[in-house]
């Protein structure tokens, strides 16, 4: 007796369904492998912007309740300068790449977002007070230390692509005085209070096979992370 066997078309409609359970398979598999590298990102870039957002709210609240020993930074060819700050007003406000916080008369401290030779862009802050000179003008300190972890970076105000055009990467602080509500308890109504307006936005830089992932990278995933935090020196209220 003859032994039975698959026929040529048997074989070949068995070939064509397991291909195609297996590039079904294989589709589904790495569906979930992007939805898992892209939570990951987005992870990682929103823990960056609470750290930034974090340090930012803690730094800006070490200034004395009535702001008057917070300034603006500037950048001045390599170096920076501090600029006192103005009340705001229906002019617009000046934006900052940092600002500085005075821990006494000789002495302050400062955060700013500064571009790494890589291209790329973090916030730092100085490791020890800076000594205040008569010429005003600083240098930055290669002692001073990142805010955010190296594998998070800043954006720039390229390839944003429309999506962020209210934002001002460069400078993304807005340091000013405002006006309390008077109080009618006392005689003095004419205290003002220090602001801080920051705005940015950060996304992974690095992944953890070391692989380096850009900025748009990161707007075609929606996997950034937005800081949008605004801080006062006082717990008053302001007008």
């Amino acid at each position: 007796m003859r032994a039975k066997s698959f026929t040529l078309i048997e074989i070949l409609l068995a070939s064509t369904i397991f291909a195609m359970v297996i590039a079904t398979s294989m589709a589904s598999f790495l569906m979930v492998k992007n939805s898992n590298y892209r939570s990951d990102d987005l992870r990682t870039a929103q823990g960056c912007a609470r750290q930034l957002r974090d340090f930012v709210s803690a730094f800006a609240r070490s200034a004395s309740p009535k702001g008057d020993r917070l300034e603006g930074i500037k950048i001045n060819g390599g170096n920076y300068s501090l600029v006192p700050l103005t009340e705001n007003t229906s002019s617009s406000v000046t934006d900052f790449v940092g600002f500085a916080v005075h821990s006494d008369e000789n002495n302050f401290n400062i955060i700013y977002k500064k571009q790494l030779s890589d291209g790329s862009y973090t916030f730092e802050t100085s490791a020890s007070p800076v000594a205040i000179n008569s010429t005003g003008i600083y240098s930055f300190q290669s002692s001073d230390r990142a805010v955010i972890t190296s594998v998070c970076s800043a954006f720039t105000d390229s390839d944003t692509e429309g999506y962020f055009s209210d934002y001002s990467f460069a400078t993304p602080f807005k340091v000013y005085f405002e006006k309390h509500s008077p109080d009618y308890t006392s005689n003095n109504q004419s205290d003002k209070i220090a602001v801080v307006n920051f705005r940015d936005v950060v996304y992974r830089s690095l992944d953890k096979d070391g692989v380096t992932l850009s900025q748009k990278y990161s707007i075609d995933k929606k996997s950034f992370g937005n800081v949008d935090l605004t801080v006062t020196s006082s717990a008053r209220p302001l007008w």
